[in-house]
């Protein structure tokens, strides 16, 4: 298991001499947590030995430095038999607080024994902090989010303290999208750019020849309706007009094909072609807009877990600032409130905001996956 970040061996060494100062007196409890996670190591109670044996759990850290889970495990381990023996607090769990050698994150161990990475975030304006938090890995050393959203968190709150805004929500954004294409393949959604909604017919043969002036078409196979239902179809009448035109499309090869398109045959597509499904269509989330209309139908995001009115604003900056141009940013767009896009990111207040309820929306749906 690897964490997004990794923290250096002296906080490592740091947390640990601050839990051994928390448990002062319980030296055995911490013997037996890391008995738990190396068998290697020998548990005693005899307090001739504590000296030593807390030497040899630093070298055990040491050595396996280059192993983050290894640290993390024994820091699990102590809190579990703390917990057993009644002297689990909050006290024990603020002294775990390891620290990355990137700057500007850290990681805690919540009373629920998930490691969260952690941000503060000050909005300077008002002169108001508050601590950004998701959670990274549960029991078991499960990921709940995953490194990649973490990352993309992780830089658009970095922009944001650089004041580059546009960054900060062209990244908050994309975040949003992959959690909820995340969320929705566990659904049975699937993303697939090539995909149609719509079911795909197969095609039928049949020849075009002419007779005198006219072109005939005669189908090699039966059609659902014949010529007797003809003029059942069309309400008695005994020709329809229709509109054709070519229709250039590229093959996946990269060739150009032309196809001909018949519009306005609603009422005799069943004597021109045949009804066999080749391909049933099936609902892709293309961008952000579908993935957000996708949740929103099928019941699982509610207005209580993310308002609508947010859905307007996300994919109002999002559309634009991936579409960037000095019109996009200083156009009107009416899902914002006809302000522009580059209001929008002057404004602190609205982007902080973003910036501190789209994590939490983000750890919560993650936590959701089974």
């Amino acid at each position: 298991m690897k964490t997004t970040f990794s923290f250096p061996l002296d906080n490592i060494l740091a947390v640990y001499n601050s839990i051994k100062i928390q448990l002062n007196g319980f030296d055995s409890l911490i013997f037996r947590a890391m008995s738990r996670i190396d068998s290697t190591f020998a548990t005693t109670d005899n307090p001739t030995l504590f000296i030593e044996k807390h030497e040899e759990i630093i070298r055990l850290l040491e050595w396996n430095d280059h192993n983050q889970s290894y640290a993390m495990s024994f820091f699990e381990a102590i809190c579990t038999e703390a917990r057993t023996e009644g002297l689990f607090s909050s006290n024990l769990v603020e002294c775990i607080r390891l620290n990355p050698t990137l700057e500007g994150a850290y990681y805690t161990l919540s009373v629920d024994l998930h490691w969260c990475v952690n941000w503060e975030l000050v909005l300077s304006t008002r002169h108001i902090s508050r601590t950004i938090q998701v959670e990274e890995i549960g029991p078991n050393f499960k990921i709940i989010v995953p490194n990649y959203i973490i990352e993309y968190l992780h830089n658009a709150i970095t922009a944001f303290k650089q004041k580059i805004n546009t960054v900060a929500v062209a990244l908050i954004s994309i975040a949003v999208e992959a959690t909820l294409r995340d969320v929705l393949k566990e659904k049975g959604f699937t993303y697939n750019p090539r995909d149609n909604e719509l079911d795909t017919y197969h095609s039928c043969d049949a020849t075009i020849s002419t007779d005198s002036n006219k072109y005939t078409i005669t189908y090699n196979s039966l059609m659902p309706k014949g010529i007797p239902d003809f003029l059942t179809s069309t309400n008695g009448l005994s020709s329809v007009n229709v509109k054709i035109r070519r229709v250039l499309k590229k093959t996946s090869g990269g060739r150009i094909r032309t196809d001909i398109q018949i519009i306005g045959v609603d009422d005799i597509v069943d004597h021109l072609t045949i009804d066999s499904v080749e391909k049933n269509g099936s609902i892709t989330i293309g961008g952000l807009g579908k993935a957000l209309s996708v949740a929103r139908g099928s019941g699982f995001l509610t207005p209580a877990t993310l308002p609508v009115a947010f859905d307007d604003v996300i994919t109002g900056v999002r559309n634009n600032l991936i579409h960037l141009s000095n019109d996009s940013l200083n156009q009107p767009v009416a899902k914002l409130g006809n302000i522009s896009i580059n209001d929008f990111l002057k404004d602190d207040d609205k982007v902080y905001t973003l910036l501190t309820f789209i994590p939490r929306f983000i750890n919560e749906q993650y936590k959701l996956i089974p």
